[in-house]
């Protein structure tokens, strides 16, 4: 069985101390996830809670992550911890301006088989981007062509392409539109962390002729 992150907490870790520091701050939203292993052994549990700390840089990149209460396999935990600092978040953000922050994140992890679909993506820094990709989509363009001309994730080099994502490594309001979808239909934008994202669903045995 695959894991299959479903709930994500974040809790301040030894940082502001008092109301208005709080209030001056922005936590930072988790933007990349990247899937967590396999779990080594068969188990009859539905679910696990594990806790971990991560120093998350100004970029959004994870610093250090250290495991507070895990699965108690030592093999699972240790490549846990490091698939988490693969992750990349928003900043987080003191009177508007980035600041490194020690986090404590609580995740429960629910056993699932995945679900594998063939994707295409285009990213968006702002709604009114993807909003205007939208409609040139919707009026025909060629959602590689525009990939190459309006993504700012690293796919946009291979027109968008993913390849077969298991969406199950998706937030749930993503999941749930992806499952949906036909062969050749595409998403409005969703908001994925602080971009936006079109996604569109390849035909199985089709494929997208790189430079």
């Amino acid at each position: 069985m695959k894991p299959l992150l479903i709930l994500l907490s974040l809790v301040l870790f030894g940082a502001c101390s008092t109301t208005q520091e709080v209030a001056d701050l922005t936590l930072p939203e988790l933007i990349v996830q990247y899937p967590l292993p396999a779990f080594p052994f068969p188990t009859s549990s539905t679910h696990l809670r594990i806790e971990f700390k991560i120093l998350v840089n100004e970029d959004g990149t994870v610093k250090v992550a250290e495991l507070l209460y895990g699965s108690g396999n030592d093999e699972w935990d240790s490549a846990t911890i490091e698939t988490i600092k693969s992750w990349r978040y928003t900043p987080a953000l003191y009177k508007n301006k980035p600041i490194k922050l020690w986090l404590k994140q609580v995740a429960v992890i629910q056993f699932s088989e995945p679900q594998f679909i063939p994707l295409q993506e285009i990213v968006f820094l702002t709604k009114e981007a993807a909003d205007s990709a939208y409609n040139q989509l919707e009026q025909g363009s060629a959602f590689e062509e525009i990939a190459m001309l309006y993504s700012v994730s690293p796919s946009r080099t291979q027109k968008g392409t993913l390849g077969k994502i298991n969406i199950q490594i998706y937030p749930l309001h993503i999941k749930q539109v992806l499952a949906e979808l036909n062969d050749d239909q595409i998403t409005p934008p969703m908001k994925f962390g602080d971009r936006y994202v079109i996604y569109k669903r390849v035909k199985e045995h089709s494929s997208v002729i790189l430079p």
